[in-house]
């Protein structure tokens, strides 16, 4: 039965079918979510951009991405169709609206994955694509207009056509995996750790290919056309925009890149877009210590594991990792991490998979200054969905075909319990290793538990419940409040009010779709 299924599955009309599931899931479960400040950032700049005005100019501008322009296709339809159209909504219906839209990079991100388990051709390894297909990060982010979805679609892509180009030597697979290397340095800096990592994993696993003088200069023409393809590409995405600027032609903010325009390099013009330079320059500032109130965007501290820690964290992902992955989706990725690193020379590229997403790990945990959500996992989780196809595969050998039909229809059936006590609240997942999801948020919260998506929720749970109140600035002793994690671990920690810090160490009456919090009287 779980072979006529692993065959199924291979097949397009099952791709279909699991495709409109996703879908579906996306779209119910962004009806249920509250617009979010990232959303509106994110789509305003993109705005900007196609007006021909990609300058970094105000504060939030740093980390934002032209490449979220499918946000903007049903407002750039209405506009066709309705030339004098104007609204002054501020925006928030073409937002809500280009939810339906950005839904283009998970549908893309899982068909690669398809292809890529297909690539595999092994048996069971296709089980693991409906589990993706389902995931409550994919789901939940499939809808939301940033970019770290197109950031996972374009490691995928990476890994792909990488293996495509390595098991073929064929040139339009070279040019490909160009494309993509300038797509995703476009998409989010976080795409440079992935880069790192595979340049890292393949030097490892094919140096003895390149011993001969023709096989080094074959690698060696090939990285040059992977570069200028690469910055072709990042310069065809800002085609307005200045380029070839120096960095003592610019006006720097941070530390860093003011000390770097006085060396040597600061005299070379750079073949990029000015505001790429711009937004590394604004990211380096923003996590300087001591910035005036108006510049701060992250405070550099987060909550994880009932402290309060000073970022970077070493242990961040991999603690986000552990708690926001379906126990048994988790339990086949380190089966198939370990398999694939004992067994490197037969599966190089499973092995090439797990080094960059454990290298992802390591490296964001002791740079990334910017920890601020279980987003930033996108960016290799696809590869660990192929590490866990790896995994089943390795269990059909280990094991025997009823032990392995058992274990993944129980493995199943209780994904399906643990993912579907939250829908269609998918953004505060946390698997069955936080057993009181009253107090998830002790664990972690901003950006993992709670990004804002309830907020239009409970302002309306107060004014339904006037019973119920804010808690900042409270001085009675007695009351019921109601609050999102979000907003109390704020007020909490960094508004110094005191009503607020006696909630956040006090346990929830209950809590209402999993992220705003619920007090009655004091007892």
């Amino acid at each position: 039965m779980l072979f006529q299924f692993d065959r199924w599955v291979n097949k397009r009309v099952a791709l279909a079918s699991i495709l409109v599931i996703h879908i579906a899931l996306s779209l119910i479960c962004a009806h249920f979510r509250s617009l979010n400040l990232d959303e509106k950032t994110y789509f305003e700049y993109t705005v900007r951009c196609l007006k021909g005005h990609p300058e970094r100019v105000r504060i939030l501008d740093d980390s934002k991405t032209i490449l979220v322009f499918p946000a903007l296709i049903p407002r750039m339809i209405s506009q066709i169709f309705h030339p004098g159209l104007t609204k002054n909504d501020g925006g928030i219906a073409d937002i809500l609206h280009g939810r339906y839209t950005i839904l283009v990079y998970s549908v893309l991100l899982l068909l690669f994955l398809w292809l890529s388990l297909k690539k595999l051709d092994l048996p069971y390894a296709m089980l693991v694509f409906p589990l993706a297909a389902i995931n409550p990060m994919i789901v939940n982010y499939a809808t939301f207009i940033n970019s770290d979805m197109a950031v996972g679609l374009f490691t995928l892509l990476l890994f792909y056509y990488g293996w495509q180009f390595f098991s073929t030597k064929k040139t339009r697979y070279l040019v490909y995996l160009s494309i993509v290397c300038g797509l995703g340095f476009v998409c989010k800096f976080s795409f440079i750790p992935v880069l790192m990592a595979f340049f890292i994993g393949g030097v490892f696993l094919f140096f003895t290919s390149f011993r001969s003088r023709s096989s080094l200069l074959f690698g060696i023409r090939s990285l040059a056309v992977v570069f200028v393809i690469s910055v072709l590409v990042i310069n065809l995405c800002y085609p307005t925009d200045k380029r070839f600027v120096s960095l003592r032609n610019m006006e720097l903010k941070s530390e860093k890149f003011k000390a770097l325009s006085q060396s040597f390099v600061g005299a070379f013009p750079l073949p990029v877009p000015q505001n790429m330079v711009q937004a590394a320059d604004q990211l380096s500032y923003h996590s300087q210590p001591n910035l005036p109130i108006g510049d701060i965007t992250f405070e550099g501290r987060v909550w994880l594991l009932g402290g309060l820690h000073t970022t970077p964290l070493w242990f961040y992902y991999w603690v986000l990792l552990g708690i926001k992955t379906p126990i048994f989706l988790l339990l086949l990725m380190i089966i198939g991490a370990a398999a694939a690193i004992f067994s490197y020379r037969k599966y190089p590229f499973i092995f090439l998979a797990t080094v960059v997403a454990l290298f992802y790990c390591a490296y964001s945990g002791y740079i990334n200054f910017f920890q601020i959500g279980d987003r930033h996992l996108l960016a290799i989780y696809p590869l660990l969905f192929v590490v866990a196809g790896f995994a089943m595969y390795k269990l059909s050998e280990w094991l025997s075909i009823r032990q392995v039909v058992a274990f993944y229809c129980m493995g199943f059936i209780w994904l399906l319990i643990s993912e579907g006590y939250y829908f269609p609240h998918f953004m505060p997942y946390t698997n069955e290793f936080i057993t009181d999801k009253k107090t998830a948020h002790w664990t972690a919260n901003v950006g993992v538990t709670d990004y804002c998506q309830s907020v239009d929720f409970a302002e309306d749970f107060i004014k339904n419940n006037p019973g119920y109140k804010k808690p900042f600035g409270d001085t009675s002793h007695n009351g019921k409040y109601a609050i999102c994690v979000f907003r109390l671990f704020y007020d909490a920690y960094f508004g110094k009010d005191p009503k607020s810090l006696e909630l956040w160490n006090r346990r929830p009456t209950r809590i209402e779709r999993f992220v705003v919090l619920i007090f009655d009287e004091d007892k």
